[in-house]
């Protein structure tokens, strides 16, 4: 008896183990998954968040920047965006104080997020406001972004990306066995995040967006020839290194949404960072934080398809023990009402004429040639052998609009854009309805910028003036961003 004696006390202590530190694996190990449960239609029911209806009509587009303090670099970004006819953006964080100890080296990325948050809620708030659920809001990297497309471009891009994001994530629930009477419909894109080719921050952030259950890029396999989604063996040259790559990682110096699926990923970011501080732990960025509520999110779908491709017309017979851990931490909770889906995806990819005389062909937009496309903003972030301030400074003169900046700023400027609607496009394939864009209504004069104060009683709005967003040292802005040799900007 004592030979088998080994085994038996071997095997019982390897259980023991296993069951108290690994119950999941535990269940797998000695069951099979362990017992059954059962995701009845009024569960599905409470897990669904219902798409918000659309019957078109007028909404607005918000812009906003996180900026503390002027420079000509924030100039540049502001007039470009006003050249182009974009409203003129409400400023975040302004002579913010990033120190906080709960945010650690993330303070300023933190205080985006929040600060924009603020600003929503206090749309939402305001006697006076018109806020709709399906206004647009982009928030956009103050220091190193310029616009070269108008908003009618950004607007349409963004519904047309929307579209194909859907029609991709209902055939791949279909392709799963999605039956007609599942409670839960694939989801509906209303979130957009810019997208990079190396994911940051990485581990050391102790963040974990869960990038396997992220869907594959739409690009093609061979989208940058043999070498696609390699990385590539240069050490010090980040660019160079993950230029093969196709994007599928958050980079959030563009962020776009409709403001009510904003306002609840936000709040879902704001619930992860207070409760990273209250367990001391490091935030790194912005980034991290989004690409985590991403994560979740695509743990969540993940988990939902496997209950769709289980309906049976009454329940979704599941296995608890048989998911992984990161999928029955997300199921549990999501079973318990905590909200998962917010509509996030990324952004894998005839314009009016910009000056009398001339077409958009004739102008040199910067391009991406793999792409083939020409995009709305060209975000300045090659950090390698200090390329980002070379480009910040010695590009400007190459954009298309530089030689005509100061008119088109002015003409901007004197415009009533009240009377005069941003975009119009039809909601649906019959043209019965559209929907009609404005630039957002508050905020100061022209001879101003409005910044946004989460901290003040009343409208938490107040104005500066250009020199105030623009000047810092010895040179005058507008020698540098117009030279022209005129002067101000006459208001």
């Amino acid at each position: 008896m004592s030979r088998f004696m080994l085994p038996v006390v071997f095997f019982g202590t390897f259980g023991y183990v296993l069951m108290s530190w690994f119950p999941t694996e535990f269940g797998r190990f000695v069951g099979g998954g362990g017992v059954e449960r059962t995701i009845t239609r009024s569960h599905l029911e409470s897990l669904h968040t219902p798409g918000r209806v659309d019957n078109g009509g007028s909404r607005r587009l918000r812009l906003f920047m996180p900026a503390d303090g002027p420079s000509v670099n924030l100039c540049k970004t502001i007039m470009s965006a006003v050249a182009l006819g974009y409203p003129t953006p409400t400023l975040l964080n302004w002579n913010g104080e990033f120190n906080r100890p709960d945010w650690h080296f993330a303070g300023s990325h933190i205080a985006k997020l929040e600060s924009l948050l603020a600003a929503i809620d206090d749309l939402y708030e305001r006697d006076d406001s018109d806020v709709n659920e399906n206004d647009l809001l982009l928030l956009v990297d103050a220091y190193d972004v310029w616009f070269q497309l108008p908003p009618s471009v950004l607007i349409e891009r963004f519904h047309r990306l929307n579209r194909k994001a859907d029609a991709r994530a209902r055939k791949q629930w279909e392709d799963l066995g999605l039956k007609p009477d599942f409670p839960v419909a694939p989801p509906a894109q209303e979130i957009v995040v810019t997208t990079a080719k190396d994911c940051q921050p990485t581990w050391e952030s102790g963040s974990d967006p869960r990038y396997e259950y992220w869907p594959d890029s739409p690009l093609p396999p061979d989208f940058y020839g043999n070498e696609t989604d390699q990385v590539l063996p240069y050490v010090f040259d980040s660019a160079r290194r993950y230029s093969k790559m196709r994007p599928r990682c958050v980079n959030s110096g563009m962020v776009m949404g409709t403001v009510g699926s904003l306002r609840g990923a936000l709040r879902k970011c704001k619930g992860k960072a207070d409760a990273a501080a209250a367990a001391g732990r490091q935030l790194w960025s912005d980034q991290a934080l989004l690409a985590e509520v991403i994560g979740d999110q695509e743990v969540w779908r993940h988990w939902v398809r496997g209950l769709a491709a289980a309906w049976n017309g009454i329940v979704s017979p599941e296995r608890p023990g048989r998911l992984p851990r990161e999928v029955r931490r997300i199921a549990d909770a999501a079973l318990a009402g905590e909200a998962f889906e917010f509509g996030i995806g990324l952004d894998y990819e005839s314009c009016p004429a910009p000056l009398s005389g001339h077409t958009w062909g004739d102008l040199p937009l910067y391009t991406d040639f793999f792409f083939g496309t020409p995009p709305v903003g060209i975000h300045h972030n090659a950090y390698v052998f200090g390329l980002k301030a070379w480009r910040l400074e010695h590009w400007w003169n190459l954009t298309w609009f530089y030689p005509h900046l100061r008119g088109l700023v002015t003409e901007a400027l004197a415009s009533n854009r009240k009377l005069t609607p941003l975009a119009r496009f039809p909601l649906g394939a019959d043209g019965g309805s559209e929907m009609v864009y404005w630039a957002s209504g508050e905020g100061p004069d022209e001879a101003s910028v409005k910044v946004f104060d989460g901290s003040k009683e009343r409208t938490g709005y107040s104005s500066v003036g250009w020199d105030g967003v623009c000047q810092k040292g010895d040179r005058k802005w507008y020698d540098v961003v117009f030279a022209d040799g005129k002067g101000p900007l006459a208001a």
